[in-house]
């Protein structure tokens, strides 16, 4: 995962790690393997994200709420398009209709897996032993997933 991270840093590409990885970087390392990785990106920088990785394929059955990359080598992306308010606070849409809000607020703790601390986030994240809910934001650093 640290090479899609550093294509998406390179293209200046924001993003959040949420889900299994988000988790393990507040907790500071992998804690099980990952089939995927979860990310949340601004709605503005979804094609340049699907452009940085180009050879992944597309797969929009969840779209606006979330869309699915995958590549030829099995790796997963999982993304989930934002929208921004004046505050700051991000809005993912919700298949039902509605949205979840992701506060302004919470993207501000701090996370790390093997590599220099990086901005995160704890959405609603009740216990280190969660797989959900929970993102570190990009800074630009290396990652050494």
């Amino acid at each position: 995962m640290a090479e899609i991270l550093g294509r998406l840093d390179a293209a200046g590409v924001w993003y959040c790690i949420e889900g299994g990885w988000g988790v393990d970087a507040l907790l500071g390392e992998q804690t099980r393997e990952h089939c995927d990785l979860d990310l949340a990106v601004r709605m503005e920088d979804v094609e340049r994200l699907c452009s940085v990785l180009a050879e992944f394929e597309r797969d929009d059955v969840e779209w606006p709420a979330s869309f699915v990359l995958t590549d030829a080598r099995g790796r997963k992306v999982d993304a989930h398009p934002l929208t921004f308010d004046e505050n700051g606070d991000g809005f993912q849409a919700k298949l039902s209709g509605g949205t979840y809000r992701w506060p302004r607020e919470h993207l501000d703790a701090r996370g790390r897996i093997g590599a220099p601390s990086c901005a995160a986030s704890r959405r609603n994240c009740k216990s280190a032993g969660t797989s959900t809910k929970a993102s570190t934001t990009s800074t630009g650093r290396t990652w050494a997933l």
